[in-house]
């Protein structure tokens, strides 16, 4: 499947969520940020299907697609860019039936390695910068993570980065 940058938004953020009330404002700025993409002419989205962040924004994004496909002709697509393909081996049973389950509901999945490495994580997040125009994260600013690691590629890419946290 071809990418077009230019139209493309890329998902990053921690797997940690914050619980609650906290939760429901993140989740609902998450999906007006989504909605606010669509508007402004983004059609694909990209998610590195990790759990927390990651996860919750591939939700949205297909659940948005039953929607629009129903109330508007525009087509929304969702793509997962997996750093390995036994990424989701270690996550908790609910964790890893959403992975699949959503996968499912993908346009396409990328595996950007086929076994896990050191540096697959990091190409992982490289693929999905170089695919994209725009980033919506949720980054609490600590340096030593993958999404701090994104962000940073993001920045020396000069992408639009609205950051939730």
């Amino acid at each position: 499947m071809e990418i077009k940058r230019v139209r493309t938004v890329s998902f990053t953020g921690h797997r940690h969520l914050p619980k609650g009330e906290a939760f429901e404002k993140l989740k609902y700025n998450l999906i007006s940020e989504i909605n606010q993409a669509i508007e402004d002419g983004y059609d694909t989205f990209l998610f590195g299907s990790a759990e927390g962040f990651d996860l919750l924004c591939g939700e949205i994004v297909a659940d948005l697609k039953k929607i629009i496909s129903i109330q508007n002709p525009r087509k929304i697509k969702l793509i997962a860019a997996i750093p390995y393909e036994e990424q989701a081996k270690d996550f908790s049973e609910e964790d890893r039936e959403r992975y699949y389950n959503l996968h499912a509901q993908c346009d396409d999945v990328v595996f950007v390695s086929v076994q896990y490495h050191k540096d697959c994580f990091k190409n992982r997040n490289q693929y999905m910068i170089d695919h994209s125009n725009k980033v919506i994260a949720y980054y609490n600013g600590g340096v030593r993570s993958g999404t701090g690691q994104t962000i940073r590629m993001a920045e020396k890419q000069k992408l639009n980065i609205v950051n939730l946290y």
